[in-house]
């Protein structure tokens, strides 16, 4: 966290993890919703360089295929950034800071073993998947959440 990330034409930092209280429902036996509590998961993406040319991908565009929640477990909540108080500009949509946020929930597509799901942000890494590589820069990256 807090460590500057080069990805194609952009350097960003995952700056801060927010646990919001969510619920979720759970089908029991015999056919009936059952709530149960969870969590949701944020984290604040803060931008500190954007290269890319005029009329081209906005930031969240360029991360929206490979971006997710892991915990232990290896359940995975997929997500993307979306821009804090955006400005058109450009042909494009640029922003200082984003949020990703996933809600924990058993019955979402990619849990795996939701008896071992992560309660709690320090649960989880981010992976963020590089969409355009270039030589000096990772192929992906796994953020331990705090």
């Amino acid at each position: 966290m807090n460590q500057p990330i080069e990805m194609g034409p952009y350097a960003f930092a995952v700056t801060r993890t927010e646990k919001w209280p969510a619920s979720a429902a759970v089908m029991t036996s015999d056919g009936k919703c059952q709530p149960i509590p969870t969590i949701e998961i944020r984290v604040v993406i803060h931008l500190l360089r954007d290269d890319a040319a005029p009329f081209t991908t906005d930031f969240n565009s360029f991360l929206i295929a490979d971006m997710k929640f892991e915990d232990k477990a290896g359940n995975q909540f997929e997500t993307s950034p979306v821009p804090i108080s955006p400005v058109y500009r450009a042909g494009r949509y640029h922003a200082v800071d984003y949020v990703a946020s996933a809600k924990v929930d058993p019955s979402m597509v990619g849990v795996r073993d939701p008896e071992h799901l992560g309660k709690d942000p320090r649960d989880f890494h981010l992976t963020i998947g590089n969409p355009s590589h270039e030589r000096t820069q990772p192929r992906r990256v796994a953020i331990q959440l705090q």
